[in-house]
């Protein structure tokens, strides 16, 4: 029986134990409720002067435990930052318990979310200036912003190699494989020379349809890669133009699909809110994670095991933007995109307050 956290005299948190980012979300929470139930001072609840210690505890139990798979819930995306801020004592704890290949997993994970944005103005600039219509901002002012991003390439490309550096000398610390050093390797070279490389060989001479299209998005045993964006990206890359180009239209279908009120429910009741860009970023999450759950989910959103979502969907907005990058690996020219339609919202309209009668097995779920 796992032991409970104490935080004040008479007063403790009884965690789950079944993921250290979710314990120390419920931590916080607890502490709040704590407050404004008039059991805990102003002084100590408003500085949370309790959550640290707590946490740390919290931290050490996980680890006395050997509960590893739970606690890279909290570090699932590893700071890379030169000077080392951000990056808590737990992933070197991590190694030296011989748990190397999840710090491994967290850096990708921050390496694919600062390539994705290099690698996005990288495009862009081959791509030119083109003038949206639909944007308020005059053709003359989204010019200008245009160039402003594009100027901004070298710091990003400064930023990223600097990460690649900082990620080399985690993998070294935790044990990668020659095959892990040499894809940071790849990767670094490319972004020196501010071209990804081409893929190798005869392309895929496949036709793009639905089953292939699934195929691409995710393998059984690549389905949950923590780095899957650009995964994904290099698969792509390897058909033909007209292949890759029948993707974008088949991966706008399954979005359209996905864009419904039920599912706005759902993203919401699981995240606590969702905006425009938080339900696209859900959608592109969900299409991700494959065929047999993107389907289930279509078919009755209210039976979706909330245990599945981490939470963390950060990154996953780049989706959208997968075929024009491995068009662009593929070919070396952008691809000019066909005017797809605008999304138009499927089903009853909900109010947020109603979100939980909509799905109430997700919501009972989420309160337990």
């Amino acid at each position: 029986m796992y032991e409970n956290i104490e935080l004040i005299k008479n007063e403790v948190f009884r965690p789950r134990y079944d993921s250290l980012a979710k314990d120390l979300e419920r931590l916080h929470e607890h502490v709040s409720n704590l407050y404004h139930a008039d059991r805990l001072t102003l002084e100590v609840a408003s500085s949370f002067a309790c959550i640290p210690p707590a946490a740390a505890k919290l931290e050490d139990n996980y680890f006395a435990q050997g509960l590893y798979a739970e606690i890279e819930t909290q570090y699932a995306q590893i700071s890379l930052d030169p000077d080392g801020e951000g990056r808590p004592p737990a992933i070197d704890r991590l190694i030296a318990e011989g748990q190397g290949q999840r710090v491994i997993r967290g850096c990708w994970a921050s390496i694919s979310e600062a390539s994705w944005g290099y690698w996005y103005w990288v495009d862009e600039r081959r791509r030119g200036f083109r003038h949206a219509s639909n944007w308020a901002a005059s053709a003359k002012q989204q010019e200008a912003e245009h160039r402003r991003d594009i100027a901004r390439i070298p710091e990003l490309k400064a930023g990223l190699l600097a990460k690649l550096d900082v990620a080399r000398g985690l993998f070294e610390k935790a044990g990668a494989t020659d095959g892990q050093c040499a894809r940071l390797a790849t990767i670094r070279a490319d972004v020196e020379a501010e071209e990804r490389q081409r893929p190798e060989g005869k392309p895929d001479p496949r036709a793009m349809d639905i089953t292939v299209f699934w195929e691409v998005i995710s393998t059984p045993d690549e389905a949950h890669e923590i780095d899957q964006i650009e995964t994904v990206i290099a698969r792509l890359a390897r058909f033909k133009p007209t292949a890759i180009k029948a993707f974008d239209g088949i991966l706008h279908e399954q979005n359209r699909r996905a864009f419904r009120s039920d599912l706005w429910a759902l993203a919401y009741l699981l995240q606590g809110g969702c905006s425009d860009d938080a339900f696209e970023a859900f959608r592109s999450w969900l299409i991700l994670q494959g065929r047999t759950m993107f389907e289930r989910v279509m078919e009755d959103p209210d039976n979706f095991d909330v245990s599945q979502f981490s939470g963390n969907i950060d990154g996953y907005i780049a989706l959208q933007d997968i075929p024009l990058s491995a068009y662009q690996m593929r070919t070396g020219k952008p691809m000019r995109r066909k005017s797809l339609s605008p999304l138009t919202l499927n089903g009853t309209l909900l109010e947020e307050e109603e979100f939980a009668n909509a799905l109430p097995r997700v919501a009972a779920a989420i309160r337990e």
